[in-house]
């Protein structure tokens, strides 16, 4: 119910209702206590990806959980993009045993590997696709695997049950967008309606 599903014609949500406090307060319990009876058995990994995107209540339960949970076999896993707001997970370092792991751009090299894994199915890669596919990440590798499916998307490269190629007359008038929203948006774009509805 608090991720925005209606539940509240449940017994459980009713009679909270109304109450916003209590019924996080109540939520926030109920979750901490199932972790804590999974790690009597077995431990437990919690993991939280885009974090950058978390709202308050998030960012309060992620706290609870920590403090609370210290004496159970729990390992969080929190991801999270560098960004202005970076200071609301101070807390996470604060007193809590961690280590953090920044993960940089892929340098030239590095990139030029990842270009070669993702182009490995097709022979004689045209220099033109490596470097549509290198220049424009700017070392993010999720850019790099999005524009591959995208250029299988619009047909620019044909995928067979073996092998790969590329279609240089596509290739040369493909659109390439600059960003990685772009990227998704793009290949939102060129799904049916039936996907989009069901993707939405």
């Amino acid at each position: 119910h608090l991720i925005g599903l209606d539940f509240s014609a449940s017994p459980h949500v009713q009679e909270l209702l109304g109450d916003d406090e209590l019924f996080r307060e109540k939520a926030f319990e109920a979750c901490l206590l199932c972790l804590r009876r999974l790690g009597e058995s077995r431990p437990v990994l919690v993991v939280l990806d885009d974090l950058h995107w978390a709202d308050a209540q998030t960012l309060a339960f992620m706290r609870r959980l920590l403090e609370a949970n210290r004496d159970t076999p729990l390992l969080t896993l929190i991801m999270t993009r560098p960004t202005p707001a970076e200071h609301q997970l101070d807390w996470a370092e604060d007193g809590f045993a961690h280590r953090r792991l920044e993960l940089r751009p892929l340098d030239k090299e590095f990139s030029h590997q990842l270009a070669d894994a993702l182009l490995q199915r097709i022979d004689d890669v045209p220099a033109a696709l490596r470097a549509v596919l290198t220049d424009g990440a700017e070392g993010n590798p999720f850019y790099m695997e999005e524009l591959v499916k995208m250029l299988i998307d619009d047909g620019v490269i044909e995928v067979g049950a073996e092998r790969w190629r590329v279609l240089p007359d596509k290739l040369l008038t493909a659109h390439v967008p600059t960003t990685l929203t772009g990227v998704l948006q793009a290949r939102l774009d060129a799904l049916g309606a039936r996907e989009r509805t069901a993707l939405q």
